[in-house]
């Protein structure tokens, strides 16, 4: 498989050969799940049909409601478990968070005190969650995910709402059984995101609520509804602003004509007639008016700084290609879409809200389609399509349900909805409205038809694209995608612990700045990529080095496309100048690798990082709030290179000395050091040798300072090692042994070793003779667990 790297020239074609290779590999494994799944539905489909089709052959069957309600709740609770089961909470997730945060505390809508950025695309949900923070004790992360699993669950219900009116089952001849919501309940993508404390389930379920407001009634009231959750989607996400786009151009379409017949009748009949819905369609759209200004004047930019971080004002067609060709192959859902592709023309919906929806949805479908595939898609796979996968499936329940009526009575159907259309313009007088209601209402057909043939396969094929296929490895990148659901899998519920390096890191600076505080230290800045764990729980100053947040890397200019979103990288110069303390990840000089980097604790995992500033004062103050913090101590190292000055290379030595001017000495005064490198390129620049000065007892003083260097630097050494040993108490990996520091809780006992058997094994004789080797064969005793641990 071809891992994330990109270049020009035919790499593009290699990718998307790549994803399908991998996607028929998946193919030969899981075919026989497919072809299952397709059974089952036309299974379900003829039990149904047996069940709930002869009951209503002659007479609606009461009992049919119930047995819907039932199914669909039933549904719904599957695809809650699904989503539970698999939960997660998304380092972009934290992102918000802390801007939350920083909000409720008085602090503005930032994420550095002070720095007025939009580093978040999601304004609306992180005003929801920051309401719940200041309204409940219940910590941020907790809000999030729970908000993102109650928006999954609505989203479903919402969903079979949506179905029942554009797939009606009052008909005797219809199957009303709830696909959409069945295979959005397994779905992996869809349940994946029920829980990532993301927007992105909250966005799906404004769109879907006002799908559901725009085809349930014909009047002023429902259009208001659907233009404010279109509103309420696009503040929630911006470029859920296709939505509202396409509403306004399907509430223009199907008021226009009212609104020309009425042109006769006077401004009134015109305003009640077609101009009345258009109006309060377009009202919500206030909000966003007001929204931006705002804005506007509290960020200075009109667009979130993520679209100039991501370069979404760049088409990266080749990017969103494959972007788009993994999810529509992984998912399945390619088989319904090319249903809906063959068959919607020829099976038009035979119903006022079906025909409604369709108008909304096949624009809605190909311009955030469009708009995908142009800005490259996402690095998180099937993240900018859980919006899409409801109206797809919906699209294709709506197929099924034509294809199980049969020609005749579609028409009459149609017919009968748009007399009582007509009926409804006219306002009927009360009198009249009894003998309208009856005559809208289809009458049932004296015979029940037999099984529809053509629905049992439509059905089946939509089946066959229940779960999917996984083409990325749990925690791997390949084509620029991963599957974050495998990242941030949730650990513990109370409180939220995340399985995840940012995690543990996070809450170790967590616990620094706790140390820090009160003291006269200056503040540590940190700089990282994937800042939302480390930034949430360390609450320090961080720099995003992809840009999210900051605006000077964000409006970089990019050489070269990469993965999206990671294609701006803060330069060194720039850490420099805003006087970043510790990096994460990136290069450093071979030379002074070892001696800049700081571990933060015992097995934290992840990337390695950095120091860039070496202040002495804020190291050491950060020992003493966290002893497990472990860094070499820079006055030992430069205490000991002193000593070794007479024997260094003038050059190397002013090298290196400039790269310490700007890690030392630049932050800390000390006068005594600097002072020996001044005597020694002095005495360089007098035509001296530098071994020269070891003569006259010239260097005797920085050499006893190297000397007690190295007994410092044994000491901390001695009592790193103690703090090792006392680590092997604990029998637990290293994040649940600080979970248990964190929370109090006492040490788990020390599990005994294994003993080992009685009978050793003989040792080989050596090669040519009959006799065992006389080496002693070592013996291994079984390792504890935390020297199994990494």
């Amino acid at each position: 498989m071809l891992l994330a790297p990109k270049t020009k020239g035919g790499e593009d074609k290699e990718l998307l050969e790549d994803v399908l290779d991998t996607y028929l590999e998946a193919l030969d494994v899981s075919w026989q799940d497919m072809l299952g799944y397709a059974f089952a539905a036309i299974g379900v489909m003829v039990l149904w049909s047996v069940v709930v089709g002869r009951r209503r052959a002659t007479a609606p069957w009461a009992g049919e409601r119930w047995l819907r309600l039932v199914v669909a709740f039933a549904l719904i609770g599957v695809g809650l478990w699904r989503a539970f089961d698999n939960a997660t909470c998304f380092d972009d997730a934290y992102i918000s968070l802390r801007y939350a945060e920083n909000f409720i505390d008085g602090k503005g809508l930032v994420y550095n005190e002070g720095e007025y950025v939009e580093g978040y695309t999601n304004f609306l949900w992180t005003m929801i969650v920051s309401l719940f923070m200041w309204l409940t004790p219940v910590e941020a992360p907790l809000i999030a995910v729970l908000g993102s699993m109650a928006a999954f669950g609505l989203n479903l219900w919402v969903v079979w709402r949506i179905s029942l009116k554009i797939a009606p089952p009052f008909h005797p001849h219809a199957f009303a059984f709830p696909i959409a919501v069945a295979l959005l309940a397994v779905q992996n993508t869809f349940t994946d995101y029920g829980t990532t404390g993301l927007e992105t389930a909250f966005a799906s379920l404004m769109v879907n609520l006002g799908i559901l407001a725009l085809i349930s009634r014909d009047d002023a009231k429902a259009t208001f509804w659907a233009g404010f959750c279109w509103i309420m989607a696009t503040l929630t996400r911006p470029d859920h602003a296709v939505f509202y786009a396409v509403g306004s151009a399907v509430v223009f379409g199907v008021w226009l004509g009212p609104t020309w017949r009425a042109r006769k009748s006077g401004i009134k009949a015109i305003w009640r007639e077609g101009l009345r819905p258009m109006a309060t369609y377009a009202a919500p759209f206030l909000i966003w008016l007001v929204y931006s200004a705002w804005k506007l004047r509290y960020y200075g930019e009109l667009l979130p700084n993520t679209y100039y971080a991501k370069s979404a004002y760049m088409p990266y067609y080749e990017q969103g290609v494959v972007y788009a060709a993994a999810f529509h192959l992984a998912s399945h859902l390619w088989i319904v879409v090319v249903i809906l592709f063959l068959l919607w023309p020829w099976r038009a919906p035979s119903n006022i809200p079906g025909r409604r929806f369709m108008a909304f949805a096949v624009p809605a479908l190909v311009l955030y389609e469009w708009y995908v595939i142009r800005v490259g898609g996402d690095f998180m796979y099937g993240r900018f399509y859980v919006t899409l996968i409801p109206l797809i499936l919906l699209a294709g329940e709506q197929v099924v349900h034509e294809f199980s009526l049969r020609r005749a009575d579609r028409k009459e159907l149609l017919a009968q909805l748009r007399a009582a259309r007509e009926r409804a313009r006219r306002k009927p007088e009360p009198a009249e409205a009894p003998e309208a209601e009856a005559e809208a209402e289809p009458a049932p057909a004296p015979t029940r038809k037999p099984l529809a043939i053509g629905a049992m396969i439509v059905a089946g094929f939509m089946a066959a694209s229940a779960i999917g296929v996984r083409l990325i490895p749990p925690r791997k990148s390949y084509w620029y995608l991963t599957d974050e659901s495998t990242y941030y899998p949730i650990a513990s519920w109370s409180p939220i612990v995340i399985d995840h390096p940012n995690y543990r890191v996070g809450v170790i600076l967590g616990k620094i700045t706790d140390g820090l505080e009160g003291k006269e230290v200056t503040e540590p800045i940190i700089a990282s990529g994937a800042i939302g764990l480390l930034g949430y729980y360390s609450r320090m100053p961080l720099i995003d080095r992809l840009g999210l947040t900051d605006a000077t890397v964000a409006h970089r200019e990019i050489e070269k496309r990469g993965r999206p979103g990671h294609e701006k990288w803060a330069k060194p110069e720039y850490l420099y100048e805003r006087g970043v303390h510790f990096r994460r990840g990136g290069g450093y000089h071979k030379w002074f690798k070892t001696y800049a980097t700081i571990r933060w604790g015992q097995n934290t995992g992840g990337r390695r990082w950095f120091i860039l500033e070496y202040d002495r004062e804020l190291m050491d103050a950060i020992r003493e709030a966290y002893p497990d913090v472990w860094f070499y101590d820079f006055t030992i190292y430069i205490d000991k290179y002193i000593a070794r000055l007479p024997h260094t290379d003038p050059k190397k030595a002013r090298r290196e000395f400039s790269f310490f001017q700007k890690f030392y000495f630049n932050h800390n005064d000390d006068p005594e050091r600097r002072e020996a490198f001044a005597r020694y390129f002095q005495w360089v620049r007098e035509g001296h040798e530098p071994r020269e000065l070891l003569a006259d007892q010239r260097w005797d003083e920085y050499k006893k300072r190297s000397s007690a260097a190295s007994k410092r630097e044994r000491e901390l050494r001695r009592a790193r090692a103690e703090r090792r040993k006392l680590e092997q108490q604990w029998s637990l990996p290293w994040r649940q042994l600080t979970l248990r520091r964190k929370y109090g809780l006492e040490p788990a006992p020390k599990p005994k070793p294994k003993l080992e058997s009685k009978s050793k094994p003989k040792p080989k004789p050596r090669r040519g003779t009959g006799k065992p080797s006389p080496r002693k064969q070592p013996t291994r005793t079984p390792p504890s667990v935390d020297e199994t641990e990494d």
